[in-house]
């Protein structure tokens, strides 16, 4: 039996609109998972072309000049590595930088001297099928190979330095933290704010307790039952002052924020400046936030307990060799590249299309 005229149109219509919607589906989940396209550092500081700085946001962890970059047994670093001009990384025990399913590359700004690594690379690199980094153990593994990658490397480093500035910049506008150990819930909600931007001056350093971050009722300093949207959190920690971190830092379940909403501009040249759970007998602590040691100063990731980082840390400001160490047991699990706002746009775009082309089939068959 032959289908009418209308009814092979209506189907093959509905195929169509029902392919677009999936192939959209599958699109927008092959991303990664994302902080909010207008509420995040690498979109909301205004320095880079189109308001996105992308380079920057390709890493996890960044090192300036000059600095010495240390992974330790048991570390797993989930996102790319940058190593700026004469930094060195080396290892010690069994490092994964990146796994099976994910993999993550150690960009350097200088040349390395057999070309890029094989994919993956397994250290000391005595072979053509090794990274080629004579500084690594042999038990360590780059699941994306080792390259030398001038362009991108600087591109990101200098995303960074500027991002740094624009936020020191600002801190005439921050609010003075009362205390170096806040604790508990934080409704940051609760302060006066610009365009949902909060900045705060850690004017003491800053040594919280367990913190658990989100939003809520003005003038509720507790409240974090609400949803944060596309707030943007900026933490300074100004020169001769340090940031130790011996707790977990958490978003509300319903705040909505995401680690790039969240940021910690330590200014101190300290060899000591950021520690992250770096001493003391804290255990599977997790900590969230990205972390800018911006002066110059070195840092201290892990103390051999089991610690995780959800979000980045990048250090530099100067040209002097910074120590960048990672203790055993650490993992850094941060979200990945920032999506640009035109993939938002392209994304809405495209679910716009789909309701623009079944409403055009239905008038027409009107």
């Amino acid at each position: 039996m032959t289908l009418p005229e209308h009814s092979k149109k209506t189907r093959t219509m509905r195929a169509l609109i029902h392919t677009c919607a999936l192939a959209l589906v599958l699109f927008a989940f092959a991303l990664p998972r994302p902080a909010l396209a207008n509420a995040s550092i690498f979109i909301n500081s205004s320095v880079c072309p189109s308001s996105y700085c992308k380079a920057a946001s390709i890493f996890g962890v960044l090192a300036g000049p000059s600095d010495a970059l240390k992974f330790s047994n048991s570390d797993n670093i989930f996102n790319d590595v940058g190593l700026s001009a004469g930094a060195t990384l080396t290892t010690a025990g069994t490092v994964n930088i990146g796994d099976a399913t994910h993999a993550d590359v150690v960009d350097f700004s200088s040349s390395l001297t057999n070309g890029n690594s094989s994919v993956p690379c397994q250290g000391p690199s005595n072979t053509g099928t090794g990274c080629h980094v004579s500084t690594f153990t042999g038990n360590t593994k780059v699941w994306g190979g080792t390259q030398s990658n001038p362009t991108l490397v600087n591109d990101a480093y200098t995303q960074f330095t500027n991002i740094a500035t624009y936020w020191q910049n600002q801190s005439g506008n921050a609010t003075d933290l009362t205390t170096n150990n806040p604790s508990g819930n934080w409704n940051i909600q609760s302060t006066l704010h610009s365009n949902n931007t909060y900045i705060f001056n850690a004017k003491f350093g800053f040594t919280p307790g367990s913190l658990v971050i989100g939003c809520g009722a003005q003038g509720n300093a507790t409240d974090v039952t609400g949803a944060c949207k596309d707030d943007l959190i900026v933490i300074i920690v100004p020169t001769g002052q340090t940031a130790s971190i011996l707790n977990s830092i958490t978003f509300a379940p319903n705040s909505g924020l995401s680690d790039d909403q969240l940021l910690f501009l330590i200014e101190s040249n300290s060899g000591t400046a950021l520690s992250l759970n770096g001493s003391g007998s804290g255990n599977r602590i997790d900590i969230h936030g990205d972390f800018f040691v911006a002066g110059g100063g070195g840092y201290t990731v892990g103390n051999g307990k089991t610690t995780t980082i959800d979000g980045r840390v990048f250090a530099g400001g100067d040209t002097t060799q910074d120590t960048l160490t990672w203790n055993a047991g650490v993992t850094l699990d941060d979200e990945g590249e920032v999506p640009e706002p035109e993939t938002w746009a392209l994304m809405a775009g495209g679910l716009l299309g789909i309701v623009w082309i079944h409403r055009r089939y239905h008038k027409t068959r009107a």
